[in-house]
């Protein structure tokens, strides 16, 4: 599901003098920006994944580890040496990282469903008096609520979210059904219907940014070091022994 508030002003302001006339005699301009509301739902698909022949696979290299020199010579002398020293080296590390510089470019599908409401909308007409006439103004496309389809597409690489872009219509459908305007001319009333639709595109942008908290790396690099330093003790007490 999504939620959202955003701006609305879609409305267009007709303002005339005579309701027969309003067609071919008006002045338009914008109505007023409004708050409005959005929610409905979106749906994530499964992660295309944007291959490239750079990616293909390499042969596996020999994996370098932390030892000294001194310790690689006593290599010869100790069997079990290799074994024991195997994670006392930082090639997990170092090819944990080579793996997700080298992770493709993915994108995601999020097809929207929803509704947009404004809570005020103007009055479809407005009268004022200037210099003894009276100025009529019908607002167009005033609508209340309204549907909203769209289509999001994400793009990740691996985890790290790198931004997203949308496209999105709305069709209003709220508070757009015929009008009546009463007006006397001398001793008679006469009464003009207005009617308007109003339905918009609109594309956004955005890029996603994170507030949470990295985690430390000390413990990893304590438990490293622990590591290492029983390697070394157990490789050097197995030498002593066979020596």
């Amino acid at each position: 599901m999504f939620a959202g508030i955003s701006t609305s002003n879609t409305a267009v302001a007709f303002s005339f003098t005579n309701p027969e006339q309003s067609l071919t005699n008006n002045f338009s301009s914008r109505s007023s920006t409004q708050v409005r509301l959005e929610g409905g739902y979106q749906f994530n698909t499964k992660p295309i994944l944007f291959k490239s022949n750079s990616n293909k696979s390499k042969p596996a290299q020999q994996r370098k580890t932390g030892c000294s020199k001194g310790e690689s010579n006593m290599k010869h002398g100790c069997g079990s040496y290799s074994r024991s020293s195997s994670h006392c080296g930082k090639s997990n590390t170092s090819s944990a990282k080579q793996k997700s510089s080298k992770q493709p470019m993915q994108m995601r599908l999020q097809p929207q469903l929803g509704m947009a409401y404004i809570p005020s909308v103007e009055n479809d007409f407005d009268v004022k008096t200037e210099a003894t006439q009276s100025v009529y103004t019908y607002y167009a496309g005033n609508w209340n609520t309204a549907v909203i389809g769209g289509m999001g597409f994400e793009f990740a690489k691996g985890k790290n979210k790198l931004f997203q872009v949308n496209v999105q219509y709305l069709k209003g459908i709220g508070n757009l059904g015929n009008t009546t305007l009463t007006t006397h001319d001398g001793s008679k009333s006469v009464e003009t219907k207005f009617s308007s639709r109003a339905s918009s595109w609109s594309l956004n942008f955005g890029v996603p940014i994170s507030f949470a908290k990295k985690p430390s790396s000390n413990k990893k690099q304590t438990n490293c070091q622990q590591q290492r330093t029983h390697c070394e003790q157990k490789t050097q007490y197995r030498c002593r022994v066979k020596i």
